[in-house]
């Protein structure tokens, strides 16, 4: 066995991996910032959360290997439970995107679906995607992962809501543009559970 030309090059650079992890405690460090606001947000909001949602506390996560790269996840606020899942999840994809889901699942799903629909020409005009897999464990935005939701019509997205235990709304932000996605996650929030309540 043999390196390429590039992966010797890559085994004899210490900087990178000293860079990765400088970039990794500042990823940290933007989402303990972002956990901040919006457990303020979540807490200046009337909503009648499912019973056990965490409310006190975020969940920050990483991992070194969904797709072959690094990821960074902060959920909050969080239910995660064998009758009902009703979650908002901030994730930062290394090379690819930073994006925010809002998963329902169970009890969750259908109690807030009825209201979701009935702002759906709302949530239509917005940059979302819903997820049309049966894995809801995935967040690529692939074809076989997430149709736009301006894409599809009412009937599509019933049909989607009724063939699947789960329901992902989700967007997402260019890694370019990481100044923006505290404001972009905030928003994100009060927009999903907006479409909610009303």
């Amino acid at each position: 066995m043999e390196f390429t030309d590039q992966e010797l090059e890559y085994l004899l650079d210490h900087e990178f991996l000293l860079t990765k992890r400088r970039i990794s405690e500042r990823i940290q460090k933007m989402l303990t910032g972002l956990e901040t606001d919006l457990i303020s947000t979540a807490h200046s909001i009337s909503f009648p959360y499912p019973k056990g949602t965490l409310l006190k506390s975020g969940k920050i996560s990483k991992g070194e290997n969904y797709k072959g790269l690094p990821y960074y996840i902060l959920d909050y606020p969080r239910l995660f439970t064998r009758r009902s899942v009703f979650a908002y999840r901030s994730m930062i994809w290394w090379g690819n995107h930073f994006s925010t889901t809002l998963h329902m699942g169970g009890e969750a799903k259908d109690q807030f679906t009825p209201k979701l629909m009935a702002n759906f020409d709302a949530l239509k005009s917005q940059d979302f995607f819903v997820c049309v897999n049966i894995d809801p464990w995935h967040y690529h935005f692939e074809k076989d992962n997430y149709k736009h939701i301006s894409d599809i019509g009412r009937p599509e997205m019933e049909k989607i809501i009724a063939n699947h235990d789960f329901l992902k709304i989700s967007s997402r932000l260019s890694l370019q543009d990481y100044k923006q996605i505290h404001e972009f996650s905030l928003n994100n929030l009060k927009r999903f559970f907006s479409y909610l309540l009303t």
